[in-house]
């Protein structure tokens, strides 16, 4: 992060800048040099250890002191977003932005995924949870201590808004817990109920997965990129008693990738989900283990999108029941 800071004296012999989390860590400090480029203007960069992987609120003072002593000082607040942009690497990995006080690095894993559907590059962005919207009446998100989520990430595949992958890819989002006391920094969340959650446009919606305490990660497979957080889940999510089974999705439109109706998401109360074309051929099949919702991306076994046209839709869950609904696939 580069600061600069615009002086009225002309006699400025030292300049100096100090910056600090908000909430936490001591004040640490830069030397400010005369900037060439604006006219009595220093400038500093803070080193990126300190913000290319964190998310959250710096406090910065600078102070400048001109020849005959007199210190000017100026204070102030700014959010910090950090972005990274690289591709996945020799192990198919990519690191991803963490938020102070998470653990082990978050990470996106494309290792199921043959090298050649690979994306060439990946932007990963960590959002203030204040600069998404709240959680607003989903049923699967428990807000009674909170509104917002613990942490937000936006991921981008080649500079898409929205990617769709033929093989899942395995995410670890990293939640901020400092002192390792099992709750959520600053509030009376247990970091043992989140879950993630993407949003659809309209509302956030339940992708599932699994919490490392140790770690201090949430893990979930995905079959898109889009915007992700993590919520505590309601006691129906997290047990799975009266969960969603079907899609909300009533259609989808796999191509082009817009980021509306792309995929179906099933609920996490369904443990199998086959889909049928008209002629009551098989196109689709898949289990779940209750953690992690199954998603149809509206291509068959082999990856291809399948025509346009109403497929049926056979939905099993955990009780031994059977669901049926419609869904309609338009190209």
């Amino acid at each position: 992060m580069r600061v600069r800071v615009v002086s009225g004296a002309a006699a400025v012999v030292s300049a100096k800048l100090y910056y600090e989390e908000v909430g936490g860590g001591s004040s640490r400090q830069v030397e400010m040099s005369l900037s060439t480029s604006v006219s009595q203007s220093y400038e500093a960069v803070l080193p990126s250890t300190h913000t290319a992987l964190k998310a959250g609120w710096l406090r910065l003072r600078a102070e400048l002191t001109d020849a005959g002593g007199q210190v000017a000082l100026s204070s102030w607040e700014v959010r910090v977003a950090p972005e990274t942009r690289s591709a996945p690497d020799a192990s198919a990995r990519v690191l991803l932005p963490q938020r102070s006080g998470a653990g082990r690095p978050a990470s996106a894993d494309f290792a199921l995924m043959p090298a050649s559907s690979r994306p060439g590059v990946v932007d990963l962005r960590l959002l203030a949870p204040l600069d998404v919207p709240r959680a607003s009446g989903e049923r699967e998100i428990d807000a009674s201590g909170s509104s917002s989520p613990a942490a937000v990430y936006e991921i981008k595949a080649d500079d898409r808004p929205f990617s769709v992958f033929a093989a899942p890819v395995q995410l670890a989002l990293s939640y901020p817990d400092a002192d390792g006391d099992g709750l959520i920094d600053g509030t009376a969340v247990r970091a043992a109920r989140l879950r993630a959650f993407w949003h659809d446009g309209t509302r956030w919606r339940l992708v599932g997965g699994s919490v490392d305490e140790a770690a201090r990660l949430v893990r979930v497979p995905t079959m898109h990129f889009s915007s992700f957080a993590l919520f505590p889940a309601s006691a129906q999510a997290l047990t799975g008693v009266g969960a969603e089974v079907k899609a909300a999705e009533k259609f989808i439109t796999p191509v082009p990738q817009d980021g509306f109706n792309d995929v179906a998401t099933f609920g996490l109360g369904a443990r199998e989900v086959e889909i049928f074309d008209m002629s009551g051929r098989s196109v689709f099949r898949a289990t779940g283990g209750g953690t992690a919702a199954i998603v149809w991306t509206g291509r068959d076994g082999s990856g291809r999108v399948v025509s346009s046209g109403a497929y049926m839709v056979r939905i099993g869950d955990f009780g031994g029941g059977k669901q049926y609904q419609i869904i309609v696939v338009a190209k």
